[in-house]
């Protein structure tokens, strides 16, 4: 399993990727990658989908994208990755699943090797 928040989000399974159709489903989904391993309230969720004004029915278009997700996952194989956690939902992906763990990583890496005077590792790094 691949998760990409760099760019367009994307899920990938091998060489595949899953359709996650939809601006709103995208971005639940960015928020949810963005608090790996951690719950998200369905208040967040819905503050950072709609911003200022989410319509009256936000909280059963949140519950109704998560299912969508939830079966996505489910049918690549990955049951019980999006799971229910007061407040909210909690997504619970490995560290080296997610690319922007990857480039966190590379960042920590290269700010190591240039602070040691190794530029040439740093710059690759970086």
């Amino acid at each position: 399993m691949r998760f990409g928040v760099l760019g367009p989000v994307e899920v990938g399974d091998g060489d595949r990727l899953l359709p996650v159709a939809g601006g709103l489903r995208r971005g639940l989904l960015a928020a949810l990658l963005l608090e790996r391993g951690r719950p998200v309230s369905t208040e967040a969720l819905i503050t950072a989908l709609w911003e200022r004004t989410p319509p009256s029915s936000a909280r059963t278009q949140v519950q109704a994208m998560v299912g969508v997700l939830r079966r996505l996952f489910a049918d690549a194989g990955w049951p019980g990755l999006l799971v229910t956690r007061p407040p909210g939902y909690l997504i619970d992906v490995p560290a080296a699943a997610l690319d922007l763990t990857e480039f966190e990583a590379a960042v920590a890496e290269g700010r190591r090797a240039a602070a040691g005077g190794r530029h040439t590792e740093a710059a690759e790094a970086l």
